[in-house]
């Protein structure tokens, strides 16, 4: 009632033929060791190495197998299909749309990126701070009364995060709501 019935199907098999490279892979790196150490027979160690090779080589030729197969599905009438449709719809979106706005180019996205960690750095950063310095402070108090108490710890940095998330709140609500404005006035110059 309580036995697990094995793995099965093509990913057990490759986890465990990888799980046996690395363990042949771990035999002879000991017996390396030990025949520089002159505790093993030097034909254990001889045999342990070329046994780490073949498995290496039998791993290194089925991952080239992988690659040539996937290399023929790519090549395949209807993957050609779809590669030459994606290649299309990019060309479509490269070129200025109808409302006269230009596509995002990569500048673009960096700067949207930017100012997304700006508004994230804005919204989380009092709070994170006054947390740090509440940190800070318990620390220090703890080292010079020797109070290792673990709630003297959690309890004031919740409260004190708290409070200032109450008291900078219209602060980051309206570094969000501007962000996203211009996102979505971003968003219509696009088309």
């Amino acid at each position: 009632a309580g036995d697990v019935a094995p793995e099965t199907g093509f990913a057990a098999l490759v986890r465990n033929a990888l799980a046996g490279a690395v363990a042949s892979g771990h035999t002879s790196e000991k017996m390396s060791l030990a025949a520089v150490a002159n505790q093993a027979d030097l034909t254990k160690v001889v045999t342990a190495v070329a046994e780490a090779e073949t498995v290496l080589n039998t791993v290194v030729a089925v991952r080239d197998r992988v690659v040539e197969a996937y290399k023929d599905i790519m090549r395949m009438p209807i993957c050609a299909h779809f590669i030459r449709r994606r290649r299309r719809r990019r060309a479509e979106h490269s070129e200025v749309t109808a409302s006269g706005g230009a596509p995002m180019n990569e500048l673009d996205v960096l700067a949207v990126g930017r100012e997304a960690m700006i508004v994230i750095l804005k919204i989380a950063g009092p709070a994170m701070l006054a947390g740090m310095a509440v940190g800070l402070v318990v620390a220090l108090f703890q080292a010079l009364t020797s109070i290792q108490e673990q709630t003297l710890t959690f309890v004031p940095k919740i409260v004190v995060m708290m409070a200032t998330i109450v008291i900078f709140l219209p602060f980051m609500m309206t570094a969000l709501i501007e962000f996203t404005r211009t996102l979505f006035d971003r968003a219509i110059g696009l088309g």
